[in-house]
C-alpha cells in the first residue's frame, strides 16, 4: 500500500509539473511553432494522462472501499484506462524520448544523459508493457462489451465493463479539467 501512495504521489507532482511548465511556455512554443510547439503538447497530454490515471485509482479504489466496485469492476477500470491512456503515453513519450536524444547529442553533459536515460527506459519499458498487456485488456473488455465466447455472464460482464468505462470516462474529464487549469493559470502568469 505504501508503494502504490509513493507512486501515487509521484505522478502527481511529475503531472503538476508537466501542466505547470508546459503552461509557462504555451506562448513561446505557439511563437515558434514546429517541434517545440509539438514538444511543449506532448508535456501537457501526458499530464492529463498522468492525472487521469490518479483519478482513476481514486475512483476505483474509493468505489471499492466502500463497497461500490467489486474486484472485478476495479480490474475493468484498470484494463479500460489502459487501452485508453497507453496508445497516448507512448506516441508522446516517443516525441519526448527523441528530443532527450537531439539535445545529449548537441550538448553533453551528465544531466543530459540522466535525462536521456531514464526517457529511454522509461519509454523501452512503456512500450514492452504496452506489447504485453495491452492485447489482453482489449481483448478483455471486448469480450465484457460484446459478449465474448458466450453463456449466461454476459450481461453481468457487458454492466461491468460500462461501469468500467464510466469510471474512465469521469478521470479523464478530471484529468483534462485538472491539466487545463494547471496550464492556463501558468500561462497567464507568465
Amino acid at each position: 500500500m505504501i508503494w502504490v501512495v509513493l507512486m501515487f504521489v509521484i505522478n502527481m507532482v511529475i503531472s503538476w509539473s508537466n501542466a505547470y511548465v508546459g503552461g509557462k511556455n504555451l506562448s513561446a512554443a505557439a511563437q515558434v511553432g514546429g517541434f517545440p510547439w509539438l514538444l511543449n503538447w506532448c508535456g501537457i497530454i501526458m499530464s492529463g494522462c498522468g492525472f487521469t490515471w490518479c483519478y482513476m485509482v481514486v475512483l476505483a479504489g474509493l468505489g471499492f472501499c466502500f463497497g461500490q466496485l467489486t474486484h472485478e469492476h476495479v480490474d475493468m477500470c484498470f484494463k479500460v484506462g489502459y487501452i485508453v491512456l497507453a496508445p497516448t503515453m507512448i506516441s508522446t513519450g516517443f516525441v519526448i524520448t527523441a528530443n532527450s536524444w537531439i539535445k545529449f547529442v548537441k550538448r553533453r553533459s551528465l544531466g543530459n544523459a540522466a535525462e536521456v536515460a531514464w526517457n529511454t527506459y522509461a519509454q523501452a519499458r512503456n512500450t514492452y508493457n504496452a506489447l504485453s498487456f495491452f492485447p489482453e485488456a482489449l481483448g478483455d473488455v471486448v469480450d465484457a462489451i460484446f459478449g465474448g465466447k458466450g453463456g449466461s455472464d454476459n450481461d453481468g460482464k457487458g454492466k461491468v465493463a460500462l461501469l468500467a468505462v464510466v469510471v474512465v470516462v469521469v478521470a479523464l474529464l478530471l484529468g483534462a479539467l485538472t491539466t487545463r487549469y494547471i496550464v492556463l493559470s501558468a500561462a497567464t502568469s507568465a
